[in-house]
């Protein structure tokens, strides 16, 4: 029940990481896709987006923030199309 621009705003301030690794490709471009969930990509959200993907525009992976011991090693794979959606690899 929060404001999800809000919630957004303060996910990136507490120092959580995470990455889209999944974009509805009716909603948002292929160049959303393996970005960094910062003050950037929501600015690159069209306006009927919302910032927390909660309508299904995307999809993330979190690998650090302050519970985190440490950041989760991860490398950026392929892009796989199973339309209306683009996963990364």
């Amino acid at each position: 029940g929060r404001d999800t621009a809000g919630l957004y705003d303060e996910f990136v301030a507490l120092g959580f990481r995470a990455v889209t690794v999944c974009v509805d490709s009716g909603r948002l471009t292929e160049q959303h896709l393996g970005r960094e969930l910062d003050a950037a990509f929501r600015d690159s959200l069209p306006p009927d987006a919302d910032p927390c993907g909660e309508r299904g525009e995307y999809h993330s992976f979190a690998f650090a923030g302050p519970p985190f011991a440490r950041p989760v090693p991860f490398a950026r794979g392929g892009i796989h199309r199973r339309p209306p959606f683009a996963f990364l690899e």
